[in-house]
């Protein structure tokens, strides 16, 4: 019996891969190649050669198959990095102090800026014009901004004031391009200031804002009286007089008391303050000559008849006075000081005075003249 022998082979794998570049850019063409040694190749476009070309992203798949009848299938996927464009925007300002980032954005493999740096931003603190220039697997781009810094407006309403009831002053804030905002909403560049508050005004222009405040103080005008113009008897004495409470008082002589004696003709005048605000007036004293001695009636009738019922005695323009009226035996029933009397009869204690002869005293000008005399009293 005979014996056969038969040999089996087992044929390689028709393995391969895809070579070729696998990224085009835009209106540019790419190679795949499935590799040599191959007997047939049957792409997904439906090429069947070693290589194919193309210009379109997307995945390709190739099946290969050998001498043996062995076959192989593999892909390649084609990308299509984004077309180079860069954009910087508009131009853009800024408020001095503040800065502001320019970013070129995310994708690009290299970047240059105007001040040589390489990063994807650039920061900006003044006034300049920025370009950059980026670029990737597909070629190079630029572009250009302006940045400008813009200074904030200059707002000075100046140091908290006072000022006097019914005087006002005014603030003009105006800045090129402002827009004003005051704190009753006013949005004038003027402002006038009457009464007391706190005053606030922002301004703003080219984007920048200023605010300033100003807190005003109105104070009242004091009032001052002297009174009308007057006459007084030579050497007499008339006082003028102030009242209220002042930080000062200053009169014509250079006094500064509440009160001031007048013994001469002339104007006379008092000025008085208060915080940052004065008030004054004037008087005219005029002096003559008059009698040494007051003229004093010397009969009065008590009686309640409506004539003649009190001692009537004027001494205006006398300066102080001083009248004692005494019984005969001495004693004194009566006295004033003021410069107009009517003496109905009764003494200081208000009890009634029995009819009679009675003596006076009378003292004129601080006691400068005495004048004696008798006064009858009639029931």
């Amino acid at each position: 019996t005979g014996t056969n022998s038969v040999a089996v082979s087992e044929n390689a794998s028709a393995m391969h891969t895809i070579s070729g570049d696998l990224s085009v850019c835009p209106n540019e063409n790419t190679t795949l190649d499935a590799g040599l040694g191959f007997n047939t190749y049957t792409w997904s476009n439906g090429e069947t050669t070693q290589q194919i070309t193309s210009n379109t992203a997307g995945t390709y798949t190739v099946t290969v198959t050998d001498v043996n009848g062995c076959s192989d299938t593999s892909s390649a996927i084609i990308t299509e990095p984004a077309q180079i464009i860069i954009n910087l925007g508009n131009d853009t300002a800024v408020c001095f102090g503040g800065a502001l980032t320019v970013d070129a954005g995310a994708g690009f493999t290299s970047y240059l800026w105007s001040d040589n740096s390489t990063n994807s931003t650039l920061t900006i603190t003044q006034s300049t014009q920025v370009w950059v220039e980026v670029s990737n697997f597909c070629g190079v781009d630029s572009d250009t901004t302006n940045v400008y810094v813009n200074p904030y407006p200059v707002v000075d309403l100046g140091n908290d004031t006072a000022i006097c009831d019914g005087e006002s002053f005014s603030k003009d804030v105006f800045n090129i391009g402002g827009i004003y905002n005051w704190s009753d909403g006013s949005s004038l560049r003027t402002y006038e200031f009457t009464t007391s508050g706190i005053y606030m005004v922002t301004v703003t222009a080219n984007g920048c804002s200023t605010m300033d405040t100003l807190d005003l103080t109105v104070y009242e005008v004091p009032e001052i009286n002297l009174g009308e113009d007057t006459l007084i008897c030579n050497k007499a004495v008339f006082e003028l007089s102030v009242t209220g409470s002042w930080d000062s008082i200053l009169w014509s002589d250079g006094s500064t008391g509440p009160t001031y004696a007048v013994q001469e003709n002339g104007t006379q005048w008092v000025e008085v303050t208060y915080k940052i605000c004065k008030g004054s007036d004037t008087i005219f004293v005029s002096t003559e000559n008059c009698e040494t001695y007051a003229e004093m009636p010397n009969i009065f009738t008590p009686n309640g008849d409506g004539k003649n019922d009190t001692w009537n005695l004027y001494f205006d323009g006398y300066g102080e006075v001083e009248l004692t009226v005494l019984s005969k035996w001495g004693r004194e029933v009566y006295q004033s000081t003021d410069l107009e009397i009517h003496w109905d009869g009764n003494s200081n204690s208000g009890a009634e005075l029995p009819a009679g002869v009675y003596y006076y005293v009378l003292k004129l000008n601080r006691g400068d003249k005495k004048q004696n005399g008798v006064i009858t009293l009639l029931r």
